[in-house]
Formats: C-alpha cells, sequence, structure tokens
C-alpha cells in the first residue's frame, strides 16, 4: 500500500512554489479556481516540472477550458457533479497505473535501443501520458538532452509555448483521423539557444489500441537551405487553403486534374476531369487510374503503360489520345508530375490535362488564314512562292518545265465605280473559281493582291503547253460571270515566264528562294507587256 500526502493551496502562485520545491505526484487543478488562466498555469507547471500529472476538476460550464488545458498537457478532467466519497483514492490510483505502465514498457528499451540507435535520424518514444520512455543518441543530441536523461520528461516540454499549442492541436487531429503529424517547431536547447527541429510522430498501436507514440526528430538549423528545398514547411507553418475553397478553386479551372496515390489509384478529380472522362467523382475514387484514365498511343506519345509509370516519377507533357467511359476519343495534352510528401517520398502522381481538339482545329485555322486570301480562299503569296521553290527543285530533277503566269483583269476600276466594291469583291471570287476549275490538281492559283492572280503551271513539257492553257483560260474568263442580276463581262491581260528557257539549264546563282522573285517579276513584266499591245492577250517574257 502506497501512503499519499495531500496539500490543499488556493493561490497558484503558492502552488508553484510547492512544486518547484518538492517531489509532486499529482497535481490537482478546480478550474472554477484558476477559470481562464488554466492554461497559463499547466504551462508554467510543466516548464519546471516536466513530468507533473495534472488532473482537471471541471463542470459542464467550464468544459472549453478544460479542453484547452489538457491541450496544454493535462491528463484527464474529471466532472465533480460525479464524485464519489472515494473520488480522492481513485483519482490517486492513476499515478499507480501510470507507474505500472512506466516500468512495462522501459522493459523494452534494451531492444529498441539496439535496433534505433544508429539512426541519424532522432527517435523518441513515449507512453501514453506523453512522458518519455526511450530515445536514442541522435535525439538527446539534437534536442539537447545529451547532458541529462530525459527519461520521465513530458516530450513537448521543451517546445516553445506558440509551437506547443499548435502541435498538441495538430496532434489530437491526427488521432482523430488515425494520421501520422508532421511539422516545424522551435525548441529551446539546453544551452538556452533555440534551435528548429521537424518532428514526425504517429501512435503506436497494439491490438488495435494506441499504447504509446514514436516521435522522429529532424534538426533543421544546420540544414536550413535543404530543409526550404526539401519541403514547402517552414518556422511559421504554412496557410493553406480551407479544404472546400481549395476544391471550389480546383472545380472552378478550366484544366482537367486528376490525383492518384502510389498504387495507381484514383483520389480525387476536378468538375472539368469528370467532364471530359465522363466519370463521376463518386464512381472514380478508388478505382485504377487506367481504368478512369484510358489513354493509348498518338503519333507524339509512346504506350500508354509507360508513359503512365514515367508520369509517375517524372514531369513531362504529352499529346494523347484519351478514351472515354463512352467510348468517344479525344485529342489531349497532358503534362503529369509526382507528389512529395514533407519527408521527400513519392507517395502518388498527379495529371494535368486539356482537350486538345478545338486548339487544333484552332491551328489548322490559323494557318490557313496565315496562307489564304480571305476573300477568295485561294493561296497568297506566301504559299505560292513555298510551292513555287519546290516546283523548281522538282523541275530540275526530273528535267522538266514549269510556268509562272501573271493575270491581272483589265480595267477593273471602271468595273468596281460603275457596280460599287460589293459586285467588285464578287466578281473576283468568280474569276478565283473559274481558274482553278481550270488547272490541274499539281497547280496553284493564287491571288496576288486587288485584281491581280498567279497561277503556276508545274512540270510542263513545252512552253507551247503554256501558251495553250492561257489560250483556254481567257476563253472561259471573258464568258460574262452572273452577279446577282446582272451579268459582267471582263478582260484579262496574262504574263509567262517558262523555267528554264529552252534549249537552256538554270544557271541562276541566286538561291531558290530568289529565283522564285525573280519568275514572278520576270512573269509582271510580260503581264505589262501583253496590256499595251492590246487587253485580252498574253505574253512571254523575253
Amino acid at each position: 500500500m502506497r501512503v499519499f500526502k495531500v496539500t490543499w493551496v488556493k493561490e497558484t502562485g503558492t502552488a508553484l512554489e510547492l512544486i518547484n520545491n518538492l517531489s509532486i505526484d499529482i497535481i490537482l487543478i478546480d478550474l472554477s479556481v484558476t477559470n481562464d488562466k488554466s492554461t497559463v498555469f499547466v504551462q508554467q507547471i510543466l516548464q519546471n516540472s516536466p513530468t507533473a500529472f495534472i488532473i482537471l476538476l471541471g463542470s459542464t460550464n467550464n468544459r472549453a477550458i478544460a479542453m484547452q488545458t489538457i491541450a496544454q498537457g493535462a491528463y484527464d478532467v474529471i466532472d465533480k457533479q460525479c464524485l464519489g466519497k472515494n473520488w480522492l483514492v481513485r483519482i490517486l490510483g492513476y499515478n499507480l497505473l501510470r507507474a505500472e505502465d512506466f516500468k512495462f514498457k522501459q522493459g523494452s528499451t534494451k531492444t529498441l535501443y539496439r535496433i534505433c540507435n544508429t539512426s541519424r535520424l532522432g527517435i523518441m518514444v513515449s507512453d501514453l501520458f506523453g512522458s518519455i520512455i526511450y530515445t536514442n543518441g541522435t535525439f538527446n543530441r539534437i534536442t539537447g538532452y545529451s547532458a541529462a536523461k530525459p527519461l520521465r520528461h513530458h516530450w513537448t516540454a521543451r517546445i516553445g509555448y506558440e509551437d506547443r499549442m499548435r502541435l498538441l492541436r495538430e496532434w489530437q487531429d491526427a488521432q482523430k483521423d488515425d494520421q501520422f503529424i508532421c511539422s516545424d517547431v522551435c525548441l529551446l536547447h539546453q544551452y538556452k539557444q533555440e534551435c528548429e527541429i521537424r518532428i514526425t510522430g504517429t501512435p503506436i498501436d497494439k491490438l488495435e489500441k494506441s499504447y504509446g507514440y514514436i516521435v522522429t526528430v529532424e534538426g533543421l538549423t544546420e540544414q536550413v537551405n535543404k530543409a526550404k528545398l526539401m519541403s514547402p514547411f517552414t518556422k511559421n507553418k504554412a496557410k493553406f487553403l480551407p479544404a472546400t475553397t481549395a476544391q471550389l478553386t480546383l472545380d472552378a479551372m478550366s484544366d482537367a486534374i486528376l490525383s492518384t496515390d502510389i498504387n495507381s489509384k484514383v483520389l480525387y478529380m476536378n468538375h472539368a476531369a469528370s467532364l471530359l472522362t465522363v466519370w463521376e467523382h463518386h464512381e472514380a475514387v478508388g478505382c485504377l487510374l487506367t481504368d478512369i484514365f484510358n489513354i493509348k498511343e498518338s503519333a507524339t506519345a509512346g504506350s500508354a503503360d509507360s508513359t503512365l509509370s514515367q508520369s509517375q516519377r517524372y514531369e513531362l507533357t504529352i499529346d494523347c489520345i484519351l478514351i472515354r467511359k463512352d467510348g468517344v476519343e479525344l485529342q489531349i495534352e497532358e503534362s503529369a508530375r509526382s507528389i512529395v510528401n514533407e519527408l521527400g517520398q513519392n507517395i502518388g502522381a498527379v495529371f494535368i490535362f486539356r482537350d486538345v481538339t478545338q486548339s487544333q482545329l484552332n491551328v489548322l485555322k490559323m494557318t490557313h488564314l496565315a496562307q489564304h486570301d480571305p476573300l477568295t480562299e485561294l493561296p497568297n503569296r506566301l504559299l505560292f512562292e513555298e510551292r513555287l521553290n519546290q516546283a523548281i527543285v522538282l523541275a530540275k530533277r526530273h528535267n522538266k518545265k514549269l510556268a509562272v503566269l501573271y493575270l491581272d483583269i483589265d480595267l477593273f476600276k471602271e468595273i468596281n465605280d460603275l457596280h460599287g466594291h460589293e459586285l467588285g469583291d464578287k466578281l473576283l471570287c468568280s474569276v478565283a473559281k473559274r481558274m482553278t476549275d481550270a488547272v490541274r490538281l499539281s497547280d496553284t492559283v493564287c491571288r496576288q493582291g486587288g485584281d491581280e492572280f498567279l497561277i503556276l503551271l508545274s512540270e510542263i513539257e513545252h512552253t507551247n503547253d503554256a501558251a495553250t492553257f492561257c489560250r483556254k483560260l481567257l476563253h472561259s474568263l471573258i464568258e460574262p460571270h452572273q452577279i446577282k442580276d446582272k451579268k459582267i463581262s471582263l478582260q484579262m491581260s496574262i504574263g509567262i515566264c517558262i523555267f528554264p528557257h529552252d534549249g537552256e539549264i538554270n544557271d541562276h546563282k541566286d538561291s531558290e528562294e530568289k529565283l522564285s522573285d525573280v519568275l514572278i517579276d520576270h512573269a509582271d513584266k510580260a503581264m505589262y507587256q501583253a496590256k499595251l499591245r492590246g487587253h485580252d492577250g498574253y505574253q512571254f517574257f523575253t
């Protein structure tokens, strides 16, 4: 049997003086006496006596203060309205159970020491009450316990007040969700120096019941730069958006976002991802990534399996084809990268993808606009020169000829002035269509600008082939054009430049791009010679 001596005091100052001068086993605090100063009082007690075992006496009126005080380090609260006649004996029994629990756990420290003492991380094991029952050498060095044994001290005793309060709140939240905690705190070293440490802790389970805690500690003071690079946590812990705000933000994004765990099971997908994959969020969560994010090879992507495996390790961007839940295929652009936790461990992957079908259509449209005349839809001068350069190469290779025709509508200004620009535009479109109908698929018709056109006749056999074509074309163009309720007749002048000239091999010293400009310029000069000879005719450049 153990005998306890009970001392009653009414002032916190007197209580602190007794605690500093005497060996106290259990401290009972009546919350109706300390009121809102209870948390500060407990903090003062633990600073002077880290092993103190604190029990609170309270009622429903001060439940909130009781919870804050327990978070500060008190062990339990007992409702004064439920006390029996042996209540004091029952409370003192807590300490006996606590001592037995401590002896039980202390017996395993030798084995634990052999396993953990070589670790480069600080390791500490505590009992259910937070008292330290084992530490390795690294923990002692980092925390400053190397000169004094830490056993029976509360493991948070040397952590700064604000960090300690935050850490205890995080610890309680982690216990509710059965999660570990990882937090950076400021520690008061034995030499009264402050140092930053990173604490990672989790309950130790035995038969599905916690019977202690294991905490690892990493010193940050000597590794500030490394810590900043490896983790988003700092002394002042990062403030994250509330979960609801973060989800609303992700759902508002136009890009599809999907995340997985390390086993490639879907954890989250935003609204855009649901729309693209046609999978509802509640259907997708828990499924394998390959079932939800079903992609196949495209021209620029490797196999789906290799893409997914690489995406979990590297950051990359690929074009691939997404097969939706309903079987529809979409061309998408995807980027992926690993998700790394605070310890630098790979815990999953996040995929960001978007439908690029419309983007590709827009690119094609922009390319078309850049290379075609907006009125007639004919190739413009830029595209014409590109095709002319290719035709020059083929003409040399195949020992063929080509012809560049420069066409101008005679007296087009008078037509515009007489009938208006709207009718003039429609007349240009009609002329363009007749020219296109007259040429081969290998030839090119171009609107040079205004009422001027260019035609490339590629790989012709003889110079006379160009003359024959011009006669047929002129016959087609002079036929009246039906524009709304009017019939418009016109005449054309055509200049022709042949490459190479009859009986000659081209010896032009300039580049082929420059040669194309020369050929067009020569055809232009021949066209003006045709105008001087009279309307509705053609002229070769000489």
